[in-house]
């Protein structure tokens, strides 16, 4: 559909290519799944199950459009770029494990018209849809260009930083949404605010978590003595700074700081 009304769009497809020089150029992804999990490059010869299907490999960083419609009109509420696969997270591959919510203009610099296309973009699904409430679109930037990759018609993992962002509740955008009240316009964010998921390393079990609670720069917390298998999220952390750099790093601080906590039996969190 979007690729009838002009958007750029990656090619999928349910066969194998027959040309000999796809390797590599082709993502083998699941039916059902969710945040990247099952997701990886196909490679010449590998078999395509029918609970799996093959979307063109893009390059360029993944990223969120964060949007409230009411059917018929879309408000831009923000754009996210996203964390994945990141080792410092704990993650691999092509899972996601974060976003940042930013000014498109630092968290994709260079790409200037990318906010108009983007508007474009939501606007175009929420007319072909009818989507309502809160809604995301996750995309790939490629010089000024958002591919879209997926439509998720709900609440999606980067909308809790727009609470952080500006100081509102995003549940009552949605409520107001689904009854036809659009917010006037997007969410203005000073720097950057991001989130991290903190996936264990090795298998952990967590102790005295309860003073976690105290701490606004953490939450997903887990219980005390809990069990938590080497792969699986441990918590979520949240940083802000004045540009993507120093928000990423103030998240990977954090990070580090749980797993220093949790691979030695510590009480503190970050």
């Amino acid at each position: 559909t979007l690729g009838q009304l002009g958007f750029s769009i990656p090619k999928t497809r349910s066969s194998v290519p027959g040309d000999r020089s796809a390797q590599g150029s082709w993502m083998l992804k699941p039916r059902r799944s969710g945040g990247g999990h099952g997701t990886r490059v196909w490679r010449r010869n590998q078999p395509l199950p029918r609970t799996h299907y093959l979307q063109e490999r893009v390059a360029g960083p993944p990223a969120s459009i964060l949007f409230a419609a009411d059917g018929q009109q879309a408000v831009v509420l923000g754009v996210s770029r996203q964390i994945v696969g990141d080792t410092r997270l704990g993650a691999r591959g092509f899972r996601y494990c974060g976003s940042l919510l930013g000014p498109a203009g630092i968290l994709f610099p260079g790409q200037r018209k990318l906010m108009e296309v983007v508007g474009r973009l939501a606007s175009a699904v929420t007319k072909e849809f009818g989507v309502r409430g809160l809604n995301g679109i996750d995309f790939i930037a490629k010089d000024a260009d958002p591919y879209p990759i997926e439509v998720n018609p709900r609440y999606s993992a980067s909308m809790e930083l727009l609470e952080r962002a500006g100081a509102m509740s995003i549940f009552q955008v949605h409520e107001q949404a689904c009854g036809g009240i659009l917010p006037s316009s997007r969410i203005e964010s000073e720097g950057v605010h991001g989130k991290a998921i903190v996936f264990a390393r090795k298998h952990v079990v967590m102790g005295d978590t309860r003073e976690w609670l105290d701490d606004t720069s953490v939450a997903d917390i887990p219980h005390p003595r809990e069990t938590i298998r080497r792969g699986h999220p441990i918590c979520t952390v949240f940083a802000s700074g004045s540009d993507a750099d120093s928000c990423y790093e103030r998240l990977v601080s954090r990070a580090a700081a749980v797993y220093q906590v949790t691979e030695s039996g510590g009480r503190s969190a970050a």
